[in-house]
């Protein structure tokens, strides 16, 4: 049950930021569980370091709430800040094969997760579904736009 949507690139970003991570005991991300279930990086950024001009935490959660995802009942609401890329996306781009290049980049993105939710897996008849948790929204921190949408936990 994963719908995701995205690239990276092989070299490492050039981060606008005096790479201070968050405190790990507040982060609702499961970075471990991120990278192992979806081969995605997360990074996360502490906003009062970031030099540039990017979305406030109160205009990421409105742009997410756009994205039209199914997230009605959410008992809560947690967004962090952060760098995304995709390892096996930049793998795939060295070989020269056309990927999603919206992470290409490492942007920075703000991740809404929508917790407390219940969200059935898909599949054939007959076949093992599990019950989800949670739905996150990535949202580009500079330019306000959707990046994807996925479940992990």
């Amino acid at each position: 049950m994963l719908g995701v949507s995205c690239a990276s690139k092989l070299s490492t970003p050039t981060p606008l930021v005096t790479a201070q991570p968050q405190e790990t005991a507040q982060s609702s991300i499961d970075i471990q569980g991120l990278e192992s279930q979806l081969g995605l990086v997360f990074v996360p950024a502490n906003p009062s370091d970031i030099f540039q001009k990017i979305l406030s935490k109160k205009d990421a959660i409105a742009k997410a709430q756009e994205s039209e995802a199914s997230v009605k009942g959410a008992t809560s609401i947690i967004a962090e800040l952060g760098y995304l890329s995709s390892p096996n996306l930049e793998i795939v781009a060295a070989r020269g094969e056309k990927v999603d290049p919206t992470l290409l980049a490492h942007p920075l993105v703000w991740i809404i997760s929508y917790q407390g939710l219940e969200i059935p897996s898909s599949g054939p008849p007959g076949s093992e579904h599990h019950i989800a948790h949670e739905y996150n929204v990535v949202i580009d921190a500079t330019t306000g736009a959707y990046v994807m949408g996925f479940v992990y936990r």
